[in-house]
């Protein structure tokens, strides 16, 4: 297992409705591994790598972008967000909610924690 689950911290924050997961890895490089909701109502649904540092960025944004798109097929930034992926209103619907009843949806965000590590871990060797 890598230190990413031995070291997370989660956070709630009070302009935003989303969950932060960070290591010392990933804060070295002004970082933290982001699920976030931009819209109200529980819509707009995104997760990436968000800049802890927006004065500072994050020194490796173009190789994790690249490597974010080959693991997601897409990626996204801005001033906020190194890299990141949106989902779409076809990806968060009715089934959304049933596999949050069902625990799958909580499954299915620690795959994807663990990816994003991984795409991170590629571009970042001292990541452990």
């Amino acid at each position: 297992h890598y230190p990413l689950r031995r070291q997370r911290q989660m956070c709630i924050r009070d302009r935003y409705t989303g969950c932060l997961f960070s290591n010392e890895d990933l804060i070295s490089e002004n970082l933290s591994i982001c699920f976030n909701f931009q819209k109200g109502g529980w819509s707009g649904l995104i997760f990436g790598f968000y800049n802890v540092d927006k004065e500072g960025g994050c020194g490796i944004s173009t190789k994790l972008q690249e490597s974010f798109c080959n693991e997601f097929e897409s990626v996204e930034s801005s001033p906020w967000w190194a890299a990141y992926k949106s989902y779409s209103a076809a990806n968060w619907d009715e089934k959304a909610f049933i596999s949050i009843e069902s625990g799958q949806m909580a499954n299915d965000m620690i795959e994807t924690i663990s990816r994003l590590y991984n795409v991170f871990s590629s571009v970042n060797p001292s990541a452990s």
